[in-house]
């Protein structure tokens, strides 16, 4: 509030502030050049200008006597404004506050770039890459696709055929994530698929919808879904395959069978899991090791290691004897993940 008329505050020049004015540093040069007495302190300027030509006015209300010196600042800070710069600032930047988080900031940089340098010099390969021995161990190469178009399925299960890895201890598994129809595709994915590998079916050779358990809530738990099995040919390799189709309950309406890839993992991760503890399997399993064991001729317990290939994913000619030898050489490895890379990284642009 304004000072009262009786108070010596009402000639406070903050009585009349209004407002901040910004100004640069070049303007305070300019100042100085042109003879005035300005310099910043703390982002503050100040201008001693008439002060320091002795334009020093005391008002005083009535009854009251001014001191008689005039000089009410130090004659140190005339003298810092007389002689500095544009900004007297004290510098801290050689205070202990400051110079400990320097210290800090290049320990911790000099500790980060020699692991980083370390970690390169370690990843360093200067003789050429060993081929590792070949592998007898069974394994199941496991594809679940959705809404792939045919060009994409087809280069990933091709890749998984020509694998360099002996083709009777392959197995090729296929898990069809529902009847959905691709956008650009004219058919379901599961009949892409069956078409791709060739699988010849009538009316009288349709498998039966079998149930199984899915990852879902309430009444999405119960599935439905049909195993097709048999061999595929592809640049003189010959592996067996086994496709399974979730096409859901009767009353499924909207993406019938569909339930995530994730559920399509677990159907062969719980199968495997009744395989090898003898625990009681569901339809759909029970026709799972049916197919394997009698229609392809070995029997699931054999079954090892499992390579997970995403539909649109192709795979290297060694990956999977590589992948093996890792595992077999190193019990500690209980999973692996593959470096994954863009095929058509340059033709996009």
């Amino acid at each position: 509030p304004p000072a009262p008329a009786s108070s010596p505050r009402q000639f406070f020049r903050s009585n009349f502030f209004a407002g901040h004015i910004g100004v640069t540093a070049a303007e305070i040069d300019q100042r100085r050049r042109a003879g005035r007495l300005v310099s910043a302190i703390g982002g503050d300027v100040y201008d001693l200008t008439l002060y320091d030509q002795g334009q020093r006015i005391f008002l005083a209300p009535p009854n009251y006597t001014p001191m008689g010196s005039k000089d009410f600042l130090p004659a140190s800070l005339i003298q810092l404004f007389t002689g500095g710069s544009s900004d007297v600032t004290v510098d801290t930047r050689r205070s202990p506050q400051c110079m400990f988080s320097d210290y800090v900031l290049l320990v911790s940089s000099i500790l980060l770039m020699s692991i980083i340098g370390f970690k390169f010099l370690a990843a360093l390969q200067l003789s050429a890459i060993r081929e590792p021995e070949e592998h007898e161990k069974f394994v199941i190469i496991q594809v679940p696709c959705y809404t792939e178009d045919e060009d994409s399925l087809r280069k990933t299960i091709d890749s998984v055929a020509v694998l360099r890895y002996d083709d009777k201890r392959k197995l090729l598994v296929v898990i069809a994530d529902g009847m959905i129809v691709g956008g650009g595709n004219d058919k379901p994915t599961p009949q892409i698929v069956l078409d791709i590998l060739g699988h010849e079916q009538d009316a009288d050779s349709e498998p039966e919808s079998l149930s199984f358990l899915s990852i879902g809530e309430g009444n999405r738990q119960h599935n439905m879904g049909k195993v097709y099995a048999g061999l595929y040919e592809c640049k003189g390799h010959v592996i067996p395959y086994v496709v399974v189709v979730k096409v859901g309950k009767a009353t499924e309406r909207s993406r019938p069978g569909n339930r995530g890839k994730r559920d399509s993992q677990m159907i062969l991760m719980r199968f495997l899991h009744h395989v090898h503890h003898g625990t009681p399997m569901n339809p759909l399993e029970l026709e799972i090791y049916h197919q394997i064991k009698n229609v392809i001729g070995v029997h699931p317990t054999f079954y090892e290691y499992i390579l997970m290939v995403d539909a649109d994913t192709e795979v290297l000619p060694d990956s999977l004897n590589r992948m093996v030898s890792c595992m077999v050489h190193d019990s500690r490895i209980m999973g692996l993940c593959g470096e994954t890379s863009i095929s058509n990284e340059k033709s996009t642009w």
